[in-house]
């Protein structure tokens, strides 16, 4: 994972929770803190469910209606300081919450986000009826303590609620470490923000201050990953066109673009399929990501790639992209030439890679600088483009400058 990755992941959540508590901290009783928490937490709260619906992210919407629910319970004229609705909810948030990340967003007219949202219901109603027709019982389970309340009582929560939203957390911390993605950091600061709501006194400023700063880290989720959306393309890991056109709008002279195309791609993705294919794009774009000489990679659209070298002529460029070419076409993978054997078969064959071919695929690439021919970045573009082309017709597996 890059600095810039975890820098994402943490950072705007992080800044939000130490900033909320840094103001219940040092002012408290301010009169705006105060009706901050009272009217802002309902409207980020709405905002956030609004971007979450528009960009089909149903996970983040589910979380938000659970927090605009929580929200509503946390009311003084609902649960109160009751302890045990409190500790429910403690329970329920970060284990929800965890459930939901491990599930993926969906466009909101599928089943599939229905059954999200069962996810979510169904567990909680039935933890709601049975705290209504065992109230007793359920209050004694819910706070049963487990070692000395001494170590604990920091938390102001019962000791099982504080086992839950560690074990909820800590999956939420996981799943955001491995995806990589804002929307799995958002989901996993805002459920830290409502349990830090539902461990606040009852009717505290900080309660709303906590759903407030719950309702902005979604907004700023939401919009992170509306970004990486645009800028960033997510089969390959490298900037998207769009980003693209914003750099080459910002060159001045001296620069040279380079057009990458892999060679016979279409034929390749036919024969062994789009996994295979996905494969190889992910293989190239790996080498071209790691291009010296001070280039940056983008992947333009399909199997064509586009590495811009500001203030780099083409003689500075061409050793460069001969390295690159060169280091793709010594990468091999394996693909299956059949299908997989059947389960006696493997028995029989067990350890065997017959059934299995070590491929190659190479690229073809067109080098072109601004200059008095080309002092646009559109037709450098143009240009380079044109050098691919001769490069296929060449031979492919070549630089064309």
């Amino acid at each position: 994972m890059s600095l810039k990755t975890l820098f994402t992941l943490i950072v705007p959540g992080a800044l939000t929770l130490v900033g909320a508590g840094l103001l219940l901290l040092y002012v408290p009783g301010s009169p705006v803190l105060t009706q901050a928490a009272r009217g802002y937490p309902l409207v980020a709260l709405a905002v956030a469910m609004l971007l979450a619906w528009r960009m089909h992210r149903s996970r983040l919407l589910l979380i938000a209606m659970l927090l605009l629910g929580l929200h509503a319970a946390l009311h003084p004229t609902a649960l109160g300081d009751d302890v045990a609705p409190r500790a429910l909810a403690a329970v329920l948030l970060p284990l929800l919450a965890a459930a939901l990340a491990l599930s993926a967003d969906r466009n909101l007219a599928t089943r599939y986000v229905l059954l999200q949202a069962m996810l979510i219901l169904l567990p909680a109603g039935a933890a709601i009826a049975v705290l209504t027709v065992a109230p007793a019982d359920t209050a004694r389970v819910l706070t049963l303590e487990l070692v000395d309340p001494l170590y604990t009582d920091w938390m102001r929560l019962p000791q099982i609620p504080m086992i839950a939203a560690f074990l909820g957390l800590g999956t939420l911390t996981l799943i955001a470490l491995l995806r990589e993605k804002p929307a799995d950091a958002g989901l996993g600061w805002a459920t830290l923000a409502g349990v830090l709501a539902i461990a606040a006194p009852a009717g505290s400023t900080a309660r709303g201050i906590w759903l407030l700063a719950a309702g902005l880290i979604l907004i700023i989720a939401l919009v992170e990953s509306s970004y990486i959306m645009a800028f960033h393309d997510e089969l390959t890991g490298l900037p998207a066109r769009r980003a693209l056109a914003q750099t080459l709008a910002a060159l001045r002279p001296p620069y040279t673009v380079a057009i990458v195309d892999v060679d016979n791609f279409k034929s390749f993705n036919d024969r062994y399929g789009h996994d295979v294919g996905d494969q190889v794009l992910r293989m190239v774009a790996t080498r071209l990501g790691a291009v010296t000489g001070g280039g940056r990679a983008y992947r333009s659209g399909g199997e064509e790639f586009t590495i811009v070298f500001p203030g780099r002529t083409k003689a500075e460029v061409l050793p460069h992209i001969e390295q690159v070419r060169e280091a793709v076409a010594e990468e091999k993978f394996a693909v299956r030439r059949k299908p997989r054997p059947s389960k006696t078969e493997g028995e029989r064959k067990r350890g065997s890679r017959t059934n299995e071919k070590r491929l190659g695929v190479t690229i073809s690439v067109g080098l072109a600088g601004v200059d008095a021919r080309n002092p646009t970045p559109d037709m450098v573009i143009k240009a380079a483009d044109k050098a691919m082309y001769r490069a296929k017709q060449g031979g492919r597996n070549r630089v064309v400058a």
